[in-house]
């Protein structure tokens, strides 16, 4: 039994730009507390503005607005209301109504940067599941970060306010 540090080198490296990386931020402000305007205007910022009800399925598996703790899974119901409001919003992207020209569209217009972000993430994601590492910590994790990372761009005067939201993901529902 002795302890030990390891280190996992992914081997993806690449330069994101400030832009990117801040809209990147919001858009886990966003997620954290489900606000689904930042939401629109960070999925505008990077790009993909059509395509921004996507993102909090595919980074933290809920809807914008679901009712279910960051982390956890959604019931059988609330799957089924969102796969219909997909299906009227979203064509295309639904079991029912599954095109993979739209999945392609969407994939298409994902910039480099946010490719990477988000393949990087995934590989996180799998390595955190073999280690029983919680979604929910993880998602905490980004959060804190996320908001490190804002309030070290921030402004002057935004850094003394202590920015829009640093600590207050800990409060959103699931925090």
């Amino acid at each position: 039994g002795e302890m030990q540090l390891v280190l996992l080198d992914h081997g993806m490296y690449r330069e994101i730009g400030d832009e990117m990386r801040m809209a990147y931020c919001q858009l886990w402000e966003a997620l954290i507390l489900q606000d689904r305007k930042a939401l629109h205007r960070s999925a505008k910022q990077m790009g993909i503005p059509d395509f921004a009800e996507l993102l909090p399925l595919l980074l933290t598996s809920r809807a914008i607005d679901s009712k279910v703790k960051l982390g956890d899974r959604m019931g059988h119901e609330e799957r089924g209301a969102l796969r219909s409001k997909m299906a009227a919003d979203m064509p295309g992207f639904t079991h029912d109504d599954f095109k993979i020209a739209r999945v392609t569209e969407f994939i298409q217009s994902v910039p480099e940067d946010l490719l990477f972000i988000l393949r990087t993430q995934n590989l996180v994601r799998a390595l955190c599941t073999d280690l029983a590492f919680p979604n929910r910590a993880r998602f905490r994790l980004y959060a804190t970060l996320a908001s490190q990372g804002r309030a070290h761009h921030a402004s002057p005067p935004e850094r003394e306010e202590g920015g829009a939201w640093p600590g207050a993901w800990s409060g959103a529902q699931g925090g």
